[in-house]
Formats: structure tokens, sequence, C-alpha cells
């Protein structure tokens, strides 16, 4: 009896030592899945100077069970008609941090009516969402005229590795007086080796002549 929990007890070990590696294998790939819900918002602006500005939300909501990490973020923006739009205004381009990922910066073809905002390759840097929440992004985009400003986004998100956890999600940092270990929400640096997810989502903001101060779909 006792040599039957023994090899019991030997099993039982060997299962759960190579837990870590069983959840990576391709048959066990749904519990690493990371599932994140996009929606884009958008309302215009009658500016003084008869510019009409583009102010638009980009919500992310993690509504999966496990942490992600963002990192990586393209947005492709196309206008027609008579609209005309400053990219190089684009306010996604005149902030060091935003999204928590490396600086945004203008990619490809240089062209009027279309333009692309990514990020920048050279850096890893990821933005952490926990399980369960909702972060927002808010950016304008200037545009002169009347026609259709078309914005399609698309973020690239990884569950995070725990093997990677408190090397690179761990920071120390002083709360209340005390120097405690802290989760930073985003950084830079590698955060998983697990597959990537892209998740995508569009607007289309219609502009009359004259522009207009309503809001396009249910509100900032």
């Amino acid at each position: 009896m006792s040599r039957f929990l023994f090899v019991a007890l030997v099993i039982t070990s060997i299962y759960f030592y190579q837990q870590p590696t069983l959840n990576r294998t391709p048959g066990n790939w749904e519990e690493l899945t990371v599932h994140a819900s996009l929606e884009v918002v958008s309302q215009t602006f009658l500016m003084d100077n008869g510019e009409c500005q583009v102010r638009s939300r980009l919500r992310v909501m993690n509504v999966g069970l496990h942490t992600l990490a963002i990192i990586g973020f393209d947005a492709t923006f196309t206008v027609n008609g008579s609209l005309k739009a400053d990219w190089d205004r684009n306010s996604l381009l005149h902030s060091d941090f935003y999204f928590g990922v490396s600086r945004l910066r203008r990619v490809g073809e240089i062209v009027p009516h279309r333009t692309t905002i990514s990020t920048d390759d050279a850096t890893q840097s990821w933005h952490a969402l926990a399980s369960t929440r909702t972060v927002d992004f808010t950016f304008v985009q200037p545009t002169q005229g009347s026609g259709q400003l078309l914005s399609s986004f698309l973020l690239e998100t990884q569950p995070v590795d725990v093997d990677l956890l408190a090397e690179n999600l761990s920071e120390a940092r002083m709360v209340r007086g005390r120097m405690l270990s802290v989760m930073p929400e985003f950084g830079k640096g590698e955060v998983s080796t697990l597959p990537v997810y892209p998740y995508s989502a569009a607007d289309v903001v219609v502009i009359p002549p004259g522009c207009w101060t309503e809001a396009v779909g249910p509100g900032l």
C-alpha cells in the first residue's frame, strides 16, 4: 500500500511540475487567449478659425480572464470629398507616451488624403490592461472643408507571460512613505513570448459644410 502511495505521489508531482509546459502546448491555446473589445466614437467642434476639429475616443475593454498587454498600435486615417486634414497636427503624434507604448509616428507613403500612424518598431513597449478593465484614449484631428473622415485602428495584444512578470512588470516605487514593489501601467521591454492577438475597429465621421457640434455615436 505504501509503495502504491509513493508511486501516486510521484505521478502527481510530475503532473503539477509539467503544468506550465502543458499550458503552452497548442492543444491548450484557448486557455491563453486574450479577449479585447474596441469601441470608437467621435465628436466635431467648429473652431473660431473655421477649422473643424474631430475629437475621437478609442475605448479598449479587456473582456477576457487574463491580463493583456497592448504591444502595438496602428491607425489609418482617410479623407474624401473636399475634406482636408492636417495630419501632422493629429494629437497622436504629440505625446511621448500615448497608449503607454513607444512614441507614435507617421509611416508609409505621405499623401494628402491618407496617413498611417503607428508605434515605433525599434522599441519594445507595452500597456497592461487587467481583466474587466476599461481604458480610454482620446485624440484630435484638425480638418478643413466637408466630406468624410474614415478611421481604422489595429491593436496588437498578448497575454502577459507570468514567467516575465517579476522582471518586467514590477518596479520599486515609494508608496505612502514605503518602498514597495509596484506593477506599473506601462513600460518598455518584453512582457510576453505568447501568441499575439490583433483586434480592430473603425469609425466614419461625416462633416457637412460649416462643420457641426453634434456628437457622432453615443457620445464621449
